[in-house]
């Protein structure tokens, strides 16, 4: 069996997630601002934006800090397009207070949580001194919340796609993550939630993957789990 010496993680939806729940955060803070909607039409909304949206990062590998912001805020304005029936709330003023309420409020360790297996295997890996790291599509908000989370002191480094100039799928992030490693390609492993932008990702920079998927379900051709906790039952490390 190969033996990974290095493993990097993906962060939103494979170590931790939104709480409670996207369409809830938005929801709370949307009523501060006068505009009712319930959080389940929003999470359901945000999920097409979201599909709809990530597509395209595709055709464009090349990021920033004001290229990530400049994402978002798209994104929030095409969920609240969609549920503002009039457009008067995405037109005004007041929406764009909301996005920067909103975009400063995820930056707070205390709108996500971490998946409860996550803590005891990361231990586990450090144990066997695996090097670890995160590769995330993610701005400089990543790295606050790593630390106020408890996680920053569990991986040797934290790659957020706004920092380093380049998104998830292109290879160069993964690329920058194995020189991070210092070892070889083989002897890295990369888990995450996205067929594309962590399977296609990672297969991109010659690197091999395991998905996250937590509904249980099975997909043709990869390697997949619906826990981290099973990820030392099929994977040797160390």
């Amino acid at each position: 069996m190969k033996v990974y010496k290095a493993i990097f993680f993906d962060a939103g939806g494979t170590l931790f997630r939104p709480y409670p729940s996207v369409g809830w955060v938005y929801s709370e803070v949307a009523n501060r601002y006068s505009f009712s909607a319930s959080h389940e039409d929003i999470d359901t909304i945000f999920k097409e934006e979201w599909n709809l949206r990530s597509k395209f990062i595709s055709a464009n590998f090349d990021t920033s800090e004001e290229e990530e912001k400049k994402w978002w805020h798209g994104l929030v304005h095409g969920v609240f397009s969609k549920i503002d029936g009039n457009g008067e709330f995405v037109k005004t003023r007041k929406f764009e207070e909301f996005f920067n309420e909103l975009y400063d409020i995820f930056a707070e360790p205390k709108s996500w949580r971490i998946f409860p297996e996550v803590v005891p295997l990361l231990e586990k890996l450090k144990a066997r001194n695996v090097i670890l790291g995160i590769i995330s599509n993610w701005d400089s908000r990543l790295l606050g919340l790593c630390s106020g989370m408890g996680l920053e002191d569990y991986f040797n480094f934290i790659l957020a796609s706004g920092l380093v100039g380049t998104l998830k799928p292109g290879a160069n992030i993964f690329k920058k993550a194995i020189e991070k490693s210092g070892v070889t390609d083989r002897a890295c492993l990369h888990v995450g939630d996205s067929l594309e932008d962590d399977i296609a990702g990672a297969k991109n920079a010659g690197i091999d993957a395991i998905l996250v998927d937590r509904s249980g379900a099975s997909h043709d051709g990869v390697i997949s789990i619906s826990s981290l906790d099973e990820l030392l039952n099929i994977v040797n490390c160390g």
